[in-house]
């Protein structure tokens, strides 16, 4: 081997790896950009090179037919080396390359520029111009390749975070609980934006309703000034997941499976101890029980945030009615004394032991 190593080239080529770029197809951006460059330097080729582990890979070139070759003999290599621009204006008076095999052979080169693609802290490869004339660059030069080079970084980023996206959607779609994914780190509540939703969701949202491009129902009639509305604020600052509860009483609707879901927009308790919702004519009360987790990238960066909610209204219903009976005379429905509403919690608890023994043989 006779090139020099990154200090980080583990995590570069780890990178490389979550890409998934590796032999695709060219691409219309990378390739407007490499015609940008050539055209704006008036050099004759351009290229957007990615160095891996013992080769250099060319995801767009302009000019010329260009695919792979030994790392060794990459000019783009020495750039990612240095993690800086690397200007050589007479290839044939460089020590290092005056005998490669580009400089030597055709296309004869002499002239090559290259700036490094920065992707998570590490040279990926580089965004390069070359010729087969010496040239120079001046400062002005060579800010144009440099600004390009970090356009090229921001679609490899944007390329790993939708490979992940891709990922846990994928998912994300199996589970039956309706899941939506928020788009990248908002600060506050307000400005939390749905990119993705599984089928439940998308029946659990209030009727004639989209809901991409909007916050997730379950917090956007949260009020101002409320316990969970702060809860939900801070788990945004703090990066940290949170569990509560919306209640609501809004008619149910539709449910995945053609059935009653008892899911919708209203009040709100996160660690709620609260009383289920009067019941109101043509209406029942739903009680929404939902977590927010932060979804982070190999570096620990968040990217996107999960929202997942589950119905849990008749669960809240049965523990209403067990309260009932256990704290009101059976008789005459007034509270009951002490004694006696033990006796009645004791009884119904020794009847479901009862039930579910049986139920068990």
């Amino acid at each position: 081997m006779s090139y020099s190593l990154p200090e980080n080239e583990d995590d570069r080529l780890e990178t490389l790896r979550r890409l998934h770029i590796y032999g695709t197809s060219p691409e219309r951006k990378f390739d407007q950009i490499t015609d940008a460059t050539r055209s704006a330097l008036g050099t004759k080729y351009a290229a957007v090179n990615l160095i891996f582990a013992d080769r250099q890979w060319t995801k767009a070139a302009c000019g010329i037919d260009m695919e792979e070759a030994p790392r060794e003999d990459s000019f783009c290599a020495r750039a990612v080396a240095s993690g800086d621009m690397l200007v050589i204006e007479d290839l044939s008076a460089d020590e290092e390359f005056s005998e490669n095999l580009f400089v030597t052979e055709p296309p004869h080169l002499r002239f090559y520029a290259g700036a490094p693609l920065i992707v998570e802290g590490a040279a990926l490869g580089t965004l390069c111009v070359f010729d087969e004339e010496p040239r120079s660059l001046t400062k002005a030069d060579r800010e144009l390749p440099e600004d390009l080079a970090g356009t090229t970084a921001e679609l490899l980023e944007a390329r790993l975070q939708n490979y992940q996206v891709r990922y846990l959607r994928a998912v994300l779609e199996q589970v039956d609980e309706p899941v939506s994914i928020v788009g990248s780190d908002p600060d506050n509540l307000t400005d939390m934006e749905v990119t993705w939703v599984n089928l439940s969701y998308a029946m659990s949202a209030p009727e004639g309703e989209t809901p991409v491009g909007k916050s997730p129902w379950i917090f956007r009639e949260l009020e101002e000034g409320s316990q969970a509305r702060s809860e939900v604020q801070s788990a945004l600052r703090e990066s940290c997941r949170l569990r509560g509860e919306t209640r609501t009483t809004r008619p149910a609707s539709r449910s995945r499976s053609g059935g009653e879901s008892r899911l919708g927009n209203g009040g709100d308790s996160p660690n709620g101890k609260s009383q289920v919702p009067p019941r109101r004519p043509g209406e029942m009360p739903h009680v929404v029980a939902w977590l927010l987790a932060p979804v982070r990238d190999e570096k620990g960066q968040v990217t996107h945030w999960v929202t997942v909610h589950r119905d849990i209204t008749d669960q809240k219903i049965r523990e209403e009615e067990l309260e009932h009976k256990a704290t009101r005379d059976p008789l005459t429905g007034s509270r009951a004394h002490p004694f006696a509403a033990n006796r009645e919690c004791r009884r119904s608890a020794m009847d479901a032991c009862v039930e579910q023994c049986i139920f068990r043989r």
